[in-house]
C-alpha cells in the first residue's frame, strides 16, 4: 500500500498520476525497480520514479524518514523532489525446516508453525521451502502459488512410527507420502549455504530473506562457506527458536551473530496469535520500502543516461547514523523521433 505526499500540488496533476502508473518503470509500476540492481531503465513522461531501501549499519530497515532527510542528483545536479511515499514490496522467502533427531520432542511445535508460516504470506510473495537434517533437500521451488506452498509445509513430522497402512494387507508398510520424516544430525551451516545459493538464480528484484525454524541444537557443515554466500545474496536471516533448547538461549553463536549482521531477527516460538503478530510485523517492516519522484532539470529527450545519487541531507537527524541507500543507479531519457 503506497502512502504518498504530494508537496507541489498545482504542478502535478491526477492526470500525470495514472500516466506515471501506466508507463514509468518503478514505484508505481506493479513490477517495480529492483532494490539492489543498477540496471538502467526509461522515462517516458516528465515525472522520474526511484524506489529505495534504507538501512542502518545493522542493516534493519529505518523508519519514518521524510522528504526533507533526503537529497537526490541527477548527473550531480539537484533534483527538487516533488513527491514522497512508502509502500509495499513483495518478499522473496526461503524457508528452511529443521528435521533432524533433535526435534522430535518438538514435533507439534513445529508443524503448527508450518501451518501457520503457510497463512502469513501476502500475493507477490515468492516461497521456497527446504528441510533438513544431514543435508538440505528441496521441498519447493520458488513458487507464489499459496496452494503449492501450504502442501509443501503442512506435511505430517514423522518419526518411525509414522508410517501408512497397505490396504490389501492390512500392515504398516512405508512413510506416508505426506510426511516428512525426522532423524539425522542438524546440518544449519550447509543448509543456510544452499538457500544463499539458490537466490542466484532469482531474476527479481525483491527483498531476500532465510527464515530459519529449528531448535538450534547442534550445527554442522562449513560455516566459513556459508557465511560468505550468506553475504554475497544479500538476503536477511530470521531464526525461529523451537523449544527448550531455543529458550535457554543455546543457538549457535554463529547464527546469532549472521542474524544480527544481516538485520534480521531472533523469535522465540509461542502460540497464536502471538506468533501470527510477531510473523507479520517482522515481514511487514521488510517488505517497506520508499519512493520518491521528481521532474528532471535537463529536459533533453535524448536518450542519454542519466546518473542518480542519493543522500542523507546535512539537516537531517539521521546524517549522523551511517544509513546506506540502495536503489537505481540512473536511467534512460526518452528520445525524441521527429518526423517529416
Amino acid at each position: 500500500m503506497r502512502r504518498w505526499v504530494k508537496t507541489n500540488p498545482c504542478r502535478f496533476s491526477l492526470l500525470i498520476l495514472l500516466l506515471l502508473s501506466a508507463a514509468v518503470p518503478g514505484i508505481a509500476q506493479k513490477d517495480p525497480i529492483a532494490l539492489y540492481s543498477s540496471t538502467p531503465f526509461r522515462v517516458d513522461v516528465d515525472l522520474v520514479n526511484v524506489a529505495f531501501n534504507v538501512f542502518d549499519k545493522n542493516q534493519r530497515h529505518v523508519e519514518n524518514l521524510q522528504k526533507g532527510d533526503l537529497v537526490l542528483y541527477e548527473d550531480e545536479v539537484r533534483q527538487e523532489i516533488s513527491l514522497f511515499g512508502e509502500e509495499s514490496n513483495p518478499l522473496s522467502i526461503i524457508l528452511l525446516l529443521d528435521i533432524s533427531e533433535s526435534l522430535a520432542p518438538f514435533t507439534k511445535q513445529a508443524e503448527s508453525l508450518n501451518r501457520l508460516m503457510a497463512s502469513v504470506f501476502e500475493p507477490g510473495d515468492e516461497v521456497a521451502v527446504i528441510a533438513f537434517s544431514d543435508s538440505p533437500q528441496i521441498l519447493l521451488e520458488f513458487t507464489e502459488d499459496k496452494t503449492k506452498i501450504s502442501a509443501a509445509l503442512n506435511r505430517r513430522l514423522c518419526t518411525s512410527h509414522c508410517v501408512s497402512q497397505d490396504s490389501s494387507t492390512n500392515t504398516a508398510s512405508q512413510i506416508a507420502p505426506d510426511s516428512i520424516h525426522i532423524g539425522g544430525a542438524t546440518n544449519i551451516n550447509d543448509s543456510i549455504y544452499v538457500a544463499s545459493k539458490t537466490f542466484e538464480r532469482l531474476g527479481s528484484g525483491k527483498r531476500k530473506m532465510i527464515v530459519l525454524l529449528s531448535d538450534g541444537m547442534g550445527n554442522r557443515g562449513d560455516s566459513a562457506r556459508a557465511y560468505e554466500e550468506l553475504k554475497i545474496s544479500g538476503a536477511t536471516l530470521i531464526e525461529i527458536g523451537l523449544g527448550w533448547t531455543s529458550k535457554f538461549h543455546r543457538n549457535s553463536m554463529l547464527v546469532n551473530r549472521w542474524i544480527k549482521e544481516t538485520g534480521g531477527t531472533l523469535l522465540q516460538y509461542s502460540p497464536e496469535p502471538e506468533m501470527r503478530e510477531n510473523l507479520q510485523s517482522v515481514f511487514q517492516k521488510a517488505r517497506s520500502r520508499y519512493g520518491v519522484a521528481y521532474s528532471p532539470s535537463n529536459k533533453k529527450k535524448d536518450g542519454q543516461y542519466r546518473r542518480i545519487r542519493m543522500e542523507v541531507s546535512r539537516n537531517s537527524l539521521y546524517v549522523l547514523r551511517n544509513l546506506t541507500i540502495r536503489g537505481p543507479r540512473g536511467y534512460f531519457a526518452p528520445l525524441e523521433i521527429f518526423q517529416h
